[in-house]
């Protein structure tokens, strides 16, 4: 891939998918990487058909990843009620935590799309509010370390994410000798032990100071660029509002057609509030385009 031979690096995917003898996540990674190939190659239906294939094995921040890139791959197919669905998805309680600012401006983007204009203002004020506290401490100099929006998209995924959670391991073991020192006493095993996890967890934060400083200026750079996305769809749809949509204009754009097969093989449930894990890639979410009733 690094040296642009895309067909080569394809075909060497396509042969670990189609291995018997591969294991299920070595296929995952071989169908995400087609699937980002494809969608880079602005080759949207069939990325969006590789990322269907992406089976999803736990709820993880990579699995939340997934189906924001499989909104965006939605949203420049037009298929704008499936994106919506999968922005749904991550509002499920197992998503919420992970730093996915790029979700916000999708989202808006969508609403704007469909001359939706005041949810869409919004999205907008929902992103303010979420990391309006985040932006202001970094626009004050904070140190990144104590910035709980950074340190938390900083460190949820790749080889800090893993030290972090050795690290957090190392510290709640530490904390248990306190439990059982009376009983080593004798043996002064405690003292042995204290010693031994005060070394480690001294050189593994270390190590996480070291990692944490890339990671943590990636996060604020994405937060502030998102953050300048945010405030120029504010403006655009500031504009929008008042803009009157003509009539040919609106005979251009297609509406979606809203399709619930009652005599079908499938079934078709309205949203409860409650979230499935299994149904997550599946929802599809209701709206129609009112560019028709700006122009009408």
């Amino acid at each position: 891939l690094k040296r642009g031979r895309d067909g080569e690096a394809l075909a060497f995917f396509e042969t670990i998918v189609e291995s018997e003898t591969a294991r299920a996540r070595a296929k995952n990674r071989a169908y995400l990487s087609m699937a980002r190939l494809l969608f880079d190659n602005r080759e949207f239906d069939q990325a969006l058909k590789l990322y269907d294939q992406v089976e999803q094995i736990d709820l993880s921040f990579e699995q939340a990843e997934l189906l924001l890139e499989k909104a965006w791959t939605a949203y420049n197919l037009k298929q704008y009620r499936k994106a919506m669905g999968l922005l749904h998805a991550l509002k499920a309680p197992s998503y919420t935590r992970y730093f996915l600012p790029d979700a916000y401006v999708l989202r808006g983007l969508i609403l704007k799309r469909l001359c939706h204009y005041i949810p869409a203002k919004r999205v907008v004020r929902e992103f303010r509010f979420d990391h309006g506290r985040a932006l202001t401490l970094l626009r004050r100099r904070q140190p990144l370390n104590r910035i709980k929006t950074i340190v938390e998209g900083g460190t949820q995924t790749g080889e800090i994410s893993r030290r972090t959670a050795f690290l957090r391991t190392l510290e709640d073991e530490r904390r248990r000798i306190e439990r059982y020192d009376s009983s080593w006493e004798d043996v002064e095993l405690d003292q042995h032990l204290r010693r031994l996890y005060d070394l480690e967890i001294r050189e593994q934060a270390r190590l996480w100071n070291l990692d944490f400083d890339t990671s943590a200026d990636d996060t604020a750079l994405e937060l502030l660029e998102v953050e300048e996305q945010m405030n120029l769809l504010d403006y655009e749809i500031g504009l929008d509002i008042f803009k009157r949509l003509k009539l040919e204009e609106a005979k251009q754009t297609k509406e979606e057609p809203l399709i619930v097969p009652y005599d079908s093989d499938s079934v078709y449930y309205e949203f409860d509030t409650e979230f499935w894990n299994d149904e997550l890639h599946s929802y599809e979410f209701f709206i129609n385009n009112r560019c028709f009733e700006a122009a009408g």
